[in-house]
């Protein structure tokens, strides 16, 4: 804790040094009349941007109940410290997977993007091409991570942790499953952002009682797989409330052929390392077999291109070099 506490003291320092001159000293020399004016009208900046705050605010909130960490609690009550600890190793693994996900990282530079592409016109086509963009580039990107890890999985577990780990291992599988799917969430979240619809995502934490609700019969039977059992079906929920819901706003178009050319290309690698995987004896081998994955997935994706030329030219600008070929 204490560890913890001086790395973030250290970060809040070295941030504060860091945007002290673009925000502290660039606000003062503001006019007055640039300042924001907190009306109670439905129409004022101020009104808006507290609900729209407020939304964001309770969001992070609730999902802490439709999360995996609370069910930590639930697990330990019901099996123990063991069987807690088999599930919290299983759902971490999975979870550092999606923290550094691309979807993730890249969230805040796209959700401006997508803001400044509606505001020109206030027309949802200027947000519809972002919106399928978005989702090629995230199940690109994270559609083989996923894979590898669900194929390598025990490999993983052995040379990297610990065998002891090995019975939390269809725990990681079923999270693996199920957690894929925040991915598809993330689009949906920013569309949700950009037209100021953040309640729905707050609406969709109902699902956490399904989980709740489930959690308890499917533990007694299943043990703590029952557990990410329960857990998957409420984020499925969530997942579909939300698309569900913003279809009567916004009619989401996905590319399903660049979709399914990730899919074919993903699931060849995936076949060359489960192919390979009988000859990892120590982490060296296996980051070998990795790496050869990886490679075999590039090279598939740059002769079965998901993504068009236009979306290539899009993309090496923002890179400032011409590094996507995809």
């Amino acid at each position: 804790m204490v560890s913890y506490g001086l790395a973030d003291f250290l970060l809040i320092f070295l941030y504060l040094i860091r945007l002290y001159e673009p925000l502290y000293h660039q606000t003062r020399l503001q006019p007055q009349d640039a300042n924001i004016s907190i009306s109670s009208s439905e129409k004022g900046t101020g009104f808006r941007f507290l609900k729209f705050g407020f939304n964001e605010y309770l969001y992070k909130l609730l999902w802490f109940l439709g999360g995996n960490g609370i069910d930590i609690y639930f697990v330990t009550y019901l099996v123990g410290i063991s069987g807690a600890g088999l599930f919290s190793f299983a759902a971490n693994i999975v979870n550092f997977i999606m923290e550094y996900a691309p979807g993730i990282i890249i969230r805040p530079i796209v959700l401006p993007l997508f803001v400044r592409q509606y505001t020109r016109n206030k027309k949802t086509s200027e947000i519809e091409y972002l919106f399928q963009l978005h989702n090629k580039f995230i199940i690109f990107l994270t559609f083989p991570i996923f894979l590898f890890m669900g194929a390598l999985a025990k490999e993983i577990i052995i040379y990297v942790f610990a065998p002891k780990f090995i019975p939390a291992l269809n725990t990681l599988m079923i999270f693996l499953f199920f957690m894929f799917s925040i991915n598809i969430l993330i689009p949906i979240r920013n569309i949700l952002a950009v037209l100021e619809r953040t309640d729905i995502s707050n609406y969709s934490a109902i699902f956490a009682i399904l989980k709740f609700l489930l959690i308890f019969p499917f533990m007694k039977i299943y043990g703590i797989n029952g557990a990410a059992l329960a857990y998957g079906i409420s984020l499925w929920g969530i997942v579909a409330f939300n698309l569900i819901k913003m279809r009567s706003f916004f009619n989401p178009v996905y590319p399903w052929k660049a979709i399914l050319k990730i899919l074919i290309n993903g699931l060849i690698a995936g076949l060359v390392l489960y192919l390979l995987k009988n000859n990892i004896s120590n982490i060296i081998t296996l980051i070998s077999v990795i790496f050869t994955g990886v490679i075999t997935y590039i090279f598939l994706s740059i002769y079965n291109k998901p993504f068009n030329n236009y979306d290539r030219e899009l993309l090496n600008k923002g890179f400032k070099i011409p590094l996507w070929h995809f």
